[in-house]
Order: structure tokens, then sequence, then C-alpha cells
């Protein structure tokens, strides 16, 4: 209540240096009145195991074998579709030819049958 009575006791203020001056003595006492050991949730930013799972890299399902991935066989294939497609906008994209080199020297993926 007293500090509702406070933000009502300043509400018609107009001046912006007296407003400007209220908002540095207000964010000075709450920094005064912070505590020194902040609570933190274990899974929050700042807590004791915030970001400790481990992300795999993409490229270990090129591990598999392929008895392991018939299980999965439509991700597989599409992953395969999108590897390709990847490898040929990479070669369009940002692969830069040297002048007079020959064309064969980056050969774009081809679609494996």
């Amino acid at each position: 209540m007293l500090l509702r009575d406070r933000f009502e006791g300043t509400r018609k203020e107009k001046d912006l240096r007296k407003l400007a001056a209220m908002l540095e003595e207000g964010e000075e006492e709450c920094f005064q009145h912070k505590t020194l050991q902040p609570f933190f949730f274990k899974n929050d930013p700042g807590g004791i195991i915030w970001q400790r799972q481990a992300v795999p890299p993409d490229s270990i399902l090129d591990s598999w074998h392929p008895w392991e991935r018939v299980q999965y066989m439509d991700y597989f294939n599409r992953r395969e579709e999108r590897k390709l497609e990847y490898e040929k906008y990479y070669h369009q994209s940002f692969v830069k030819k040297e002048v007079g080199a020959p064309q064969e020297e980056w050969p774009v993926p081809q679609q494996k049958a």
C-alpha cells in the first residue's frame, strides 16, 4: 500500500526532470533492497543445470546401421533429399569458381537412384 500511495502522489507530475530524478531514485532504492543471494530454479537461466543437456550433432545419424535406418525409412529418405538439396544450394550460391577453371571441378551432386 505504501508503494501505491507513492505512485498516486506523483501521478499528476508533468515536469520530466523531476520524473527522471524520481525514476533514478526508485531504481537506486530497488537496487539497495535487492537480496544478496537471489533464488534461481535449477532449470532457469543462472540455475545449476541450465543448458546442461548435450545436443548431439546431426551427423551422428550418418553412422546408424542400415537396419536401424529401416525403422525410420521415411525420415531418412527425406533427410537424404534435404542433404542433396542443401549441397546443390551450397554449390550454386557459395562456391566461388576460379576464372578459367573447368566446370567439373565443383560437381553438383546428383540424385541417388
